[in-house]
């Protein structure tokens, strides 16, 4: 009987890069295309050919900035056509659809098929994560939504880290590419993962951070970025206003964020008012193509929100105005005197095609403001 040696092998880590490539089938020569930093000795890093083009493309997983990605590649130019902000685990055979899993908690229930490195959330203190499973990736057009929902997630487990939760979230600040192209889809992702983490429940008042979503370019082609304040180790320390003066919560056509927030953090008391428009108590847009009425009604409904959180306007210390065009600003620009605070204007776009200007301010009951 023929001898067998068996080798002993490391189980590979994020430090130990691999070569992916193409066998040439005639010359048997092995064509080098890129490394992989996301890969196991069972399935390697995953490397599909796409249906969508099936002489060209490929997809495979690699660890790129400390998050498991996966990256579709042109095999003749070596060109990178996109980054995917999830890995995948299977491939449909039109290449339009993947299957994407856990593989940092895979790691620790099958280390022979997980990755190395932190790349995703393995959640080892919970047995039975009700926010983890399989995922469906859209390929040709789940990018955006993709991002919007790992952002999301990559400040939960931030917070996570740090002692906190998204309960400890008391404003954001949604930065989004073509935001009038897919707010909404943006809404569906933030309600359910709301959902997930608890800040949403049936029959109980949502747990909702004041919050401003504006279009804006984002660098490295992103669709999707986020700020946050949070307070942490303070039982509760948070007031939210779901609806304030003439607005309804928003929450009640489908966008989870209150009016304003109020938190006592080590600089004082800090209330934030949501970034406002004019949008009446039906959630309609208000003075659609009037310039001068839209900017009224804002400011109007931005002093009531102050009202009901016992604020007035010299309590502001901070207002950022996005005007959608030019002419917007120049009309806002001659109106210093409409809640004189610092401010900054800037032209960007706004979640809805018709409204033209929408404002945000932050106060501080009791402020000084030197100038």
């Amino acid at each position: 009987a023929p001898d067998i040696f068996l080798m002993p092998r490391a189980i590979p880590t994020e430090d130990d890069p691999e070569t992916l490539g193409l066998v040439n089938l005639e010359t048997h020569g092995f064509i080098p295309l890129t490394q992989t930093r996301a890969w196991n000795f069972q399935q390697g890093c995953m490397a599909h050919w796409l249906g969508t083009s099936p002489d060209s493309l490929i997809l495979y997983n690699d660890l790129r900035e400390g998050k498991f990605v996966s990256v579709i590649m042109n095999v003749h130019t070596k060109e990178e056509i996109k980054s995917i902000p999830y890995p995948v685990s299977a491939v449909s055979p039109d290449g339009k659809e993947a299957i994407s899993i856990n593989f940092a908690r895979l790691r620790i229930t099958r280390s022979d098929y997980g990755y190395g490195g932190e790349g995703q959330d393995n959640k080892a203190d919970v047995q039975f994560p009700d926010d983890d499973g399989l995922f469906l990736v859209d390929l040709e057009t789940g990018d955006a939504k993709l991002q919007a929902l790992a952002v999301f997630e990559n400040a939960n487990s931030v917070l996570r880290q740090i002692g906190g939760d998204m309960h400890s979230v008391v404003r954001t600040w949604i930065w989004l590419k073509d935001i009038t192209t897919w707010y909404k889809d943006f809404n569906d992702i933030r309600n359910r993962f709301y959902t997930k983490q608890g800040l949403i429940k049936n029959n109980i008042q949502p747990h909702l951070p004041a919050s401003t979503g504006i279009g804006i370019s984002l660098t490295g082609g992103a669709k999707c970025a986020l700020d946050l304040f949070a307070v942490t180790g303070v039982k509760n320390p948070v007031k939210f206003l779901l609806e304030g003066g003439e607005q309804k919560a928003a929450f009640e056509y489908g966008s989870a964020f209150s009016r304003a927030s109020r938190a006592v953090t080590p600089g004082g008391e800090t209330v934030f008012v949501s970034g406002t428009a004019a949008v009446n108590s039906k959630g309609e847009t208000e003075h659609i193509g009037d310039i001068q009425s839209q900017i009224n009604s804002t400011i109007s409904h931005v002093r009531a929100i102050l009202k009901d959180m016992n604020c007035n306007e010299k309590d502001v210390v901070h207002m950022i105005a996005y005007c959608k065009t030019e002419e917007v600003k120049k009309i806002f620009d001659l109106m210093q005197d409409e809640l004189p605070c610092p401010r900054l204007v800037v032209i960007s776009e706004i979640c809805r095609d018709e409204l033209l200007f929408e404002i945000e301010v932050t106060a501080c009951p009791g402020a000084i403001i030197y100038s």
